[in-house]
């Protein structure tokens, strides 16, 4: 009886070892096809993305100096959760520009920027971090932001600013204002 058990542990062992090879291989194989795969689903031109399954992160950084629409983004996908759009050359950000997307991290970085319409993040109730950097904004609105803990505005042309500006982001940790043309804070 205790040959018999131990033969049947044996195989037991030696098709463990075989599976578990077989996956290794299968999984191997997969990781080297994810460039590929992650190239084929990037739903904006000029755009790298990077697909991790449960996320997508969409990366534009290629320069542009004429003056453009801000493109429409409803045609991404729900498990966009970092959009980067840098270098680009947009005026203003339209209202409802991110609705319906499930945005964590937002950079909007170097665009030219002078002002976002009052809707302009509406829908973005998931934000944690927002990076207006380097654009030209003379104003920022105030905007419901639920979970944001950090918003970055460096580098703007921001000269007022008002004690309610910042009343809709009850969780913030991080609020960066540095290199702006800051004159008044006005308080209602």
């Amino acid at each position: 009886r205790k040959i018999f058990l131990k033969c049947k542990l044996e195989s037991f062992f030696f098709y463990f070892k075989m599976a578990r090879r077989r996956y290794l291989i299968m999984f191997i194989a997969f990781l080297s096809l994810l460039p590929f795969l992650s190239s084929l689903g990037c739903p904006v031109e000029e755009c790298v993305c990077d697909d991790y399954g449960f996320a997508l992160q969409l990366k534009c950084l290629q320069a542009h100096t004429d003056l453009a629409p801000f493109p429409n983004l409803s045609n991404l996908s729900a498990r966009v959760t970092y959009l980067q759009i840098e270098n680009k050359a947009y005026s203003f950000l339209p209202n409802y520009a991110f609705y319906n997307l499930n945005l964590e991290y937002l950079l909007l970085i170097n665009d030219q920027i002078e002002y976002a319409e009052e809707r302009a993040f509406a829908g973005l109730d998931g934000l944690l971090t927002l990076q207006l950097n380097a654009n030209r904004l003379k104003k920022f609105s105030n905007h419901t932001f639920g979970r944001l803990r950090n918003l970055h505005l460096s580098r703007n042309e921001l000269e007022r600013l008002n004690d309610r500006m910042f009343s809709g982001i009850a969780k913030l940790f991080v609020l960066d204002l540095s290199k702006n043309k800051i004159l008044d804070i006005e308080q209602n």
